[in-house]
């Protein structure tokens, strides 16, 4: 498994050009709950944000995102934006997970996905800094997944010592 939170702020890297052409800033992911594409902050006076289809990603490493060549990148636009949600920005970290019995097991802190298909598998939860530090955040399969909300992901009944630790 790998951490979204970890693509964050990598360097985005043409083969073919050899340069860098800018950093991820997010993560779009589709209806199925797969990643779709990268947001990609390009570098420079006038950057502004592109978007980098999934398909086009070569390799994700841990110090950079190779693609092919700059002309991956697609200007953001209405017709080319049609993700379920965007990842890491605030509108998905730090949502509420709670249980359709109505208890509060924290909120998200990460996500994790799958290595060989780039689907989300499961989300790091905090129960807050103290807890945090005292026993470490806790991991949620995304198959207990009933319905994410705009605030709040319902999950399945579980309790937060029921999750699997992170440490």
């Amino acid at each position: 498994m790998r951490r979204i939170g970890d693509w964050i702020g990598l360097p985005v890297v043409t083969i073919l050009e050899g340069s860098r052409i800018g950093e991820v800033s997010d993560v779009m992911v589709d209806e199925a709950n797969q990643i779709c594409a990268l947001i990609v902050q390009k570098d420079g006076f006038l950057g502004g944000m592109d978007k980098l289809p999934i398909d086009s990603v070569r390799s994700v490493g841990t110090d950079a995102v190779m693609i092919e060549r700059a002309d991956d990148l697609l200007p953001q636009s209405p017709d080319n934006q049609r993700p379920t949600f965007v990842c890491c920005n605030k509108s998905f970290i730090d949502k509420e997970i709670v249980t359709e019995e109505g208890a509060i097991l924290g909120t998200v802190a990460d996500v994790y996905i799958s290595e060989e298909s780039d689907k989300i598998v499961g989300y790091e939860v905090s129960d807050g800094l103290l807890a945090d530090l005292v026993s470490g955040r806790k991991w949620i399969s995304f198959s207990e997944t009933l319905h994410v909300g705009e605030t709040i992901i319902v999950t399945a009944d579980a309790k937060l010592s029921d999750l699997q630790s992170n440490r």
